[in-house]
């Protein structure tokens, strides 16, 4: 099963004004290009792929059509996530679909927010319902 993989790639490349090329031709891989701590440029990829070594192969053969890579980090993105010191992002649900997992209609769900049995984040005119709120079929009965 694949998972996200975030490369970072150092290449031999110094010229600032590549990065605008590259970020182009990177657009697939949501490529960020950057200055690393020695000056040269850092191509960032975030790619899926069913193991280390071929999200590092994958990784290698994009960037070797740009420049030179002299070195290269590889990771699954929960694991750089981790590493940053970034919260994990709880899985959410919308309304309809905690409507569909606790068998009620979408205005049921809405009255139970109001009423403060199903916790809930309002994000712009939606609601946000953490997935996890619906983890134990105990914990649906006692909702609905």
């Amino acid at each position: 099963m694949a998972q996200q993989y975030v490369i970072d790639i150092e290449t031999t490349e110094r010229d600032p004004e590549l990065a605008d090329e590259w970020i182009d031709q990177l657009a697939a891989w949501h490529g960020v290009v950057s200055a690393g701590p020695t000056g040269a440029l850092v191509v960032t990829l975030s790619l899926p792929a069913e193991g280390l070594a071929q999200a590092t192969a994958t990784g290698l053969a994009i960037v070797a059509g740009l420049a030179t890579p002299v070195a290269i980090t590889a990771q699954p993105e929960s694991m750089r996530d981790e590493r940053q010191g970034w919260p994990r992002v709880p899985e959410l649900m919308s309304v309809a679909e905690a409507a569909e997992a606790l068998g009620v209609s979408r205005q049921r769900v809405l009255q139970m927010i109001d009423e403060g049995k199903v916790p809930a984040v309002r994000v712009g005119k939606v609601h946000a319902i953490p997935a996890s709120a619906f983890a134990g079929r105990r914990a649906l009965e006692q909702m609905a």
